[in-house]
């Protein structure tokens, strides 16, 4: 099954999101919701022998925009940046871009600050050096240590990177 159909199929069966963000079933019986490690409530159906996972604000969307939140580069977005509040209000669709500035300013700054700690980025001349070690025949961890290379992509950029 495909997984845009999830939100469809629950529709179908009556389920809805009141405007609060909380869920109920087709009889109206509110549906226990669970917030998971990544941040934003799920509950699980049973369809056809198979156990659907459902993400609330999804199924809030679905409700308001219908089939446009499955438009290629489209994300769902908790406009106060609390993926917790599954309000009618605060739910809304956009870029990925879009989603990233929902979130708070200093939040934002502290999240770019942590990924530029974990890649560093080499110089032409550390560059040449870990080219002329590869070379030579060390291996991939040692280098990785050696220059904090984080990433094995990164590592095979810098390997294969043409230099003037």
């Amino acid at each position: 099954m495909k997984r845009s159909e999830v939100e469809k199929i629950l529709i179908q069966k009556g389920y809805y999101v009141d405007k609060d963000g909380v869920v109920h079933n087709k009889d109206g019986v509110i549906i226990s919701v669970n917030a998971y490690k990544n941040g934003y409530y799920k509950f699980t159906h049973r369809h056809n022998d198979k156990l659907l996972r459902v993400k609330v604000h999804r199924l809030v969307a679905y409700q308001k925009f219908g089939d446009k939140i499955y438009d290629e580069k489209i994300v769902v977005r908790h406009m106060d940046g609390n993926s917790l509040n599954n309000s009618h209000d605060n739910i809304n669709i956009g870029t990925y871009s879009d989603n990233r500035m929902d979130i708070k300013p200093e939040i934002r700054k502290k999240l770019s600050k942590n990924a530029s700690d974990k890649n560093k980025v080499l110089n032409e001349s550390e560059i040449i050096e870990l080219q002329k070690l590869y070379n030579e025949g060390f291996r991939m961890k040692y280098l990785m240590e050696k220059f904090s290379i984080k990433s094995k992509g990164a590592y095979s950029n810098y390997i294969n990177k043409k230099l003037k």
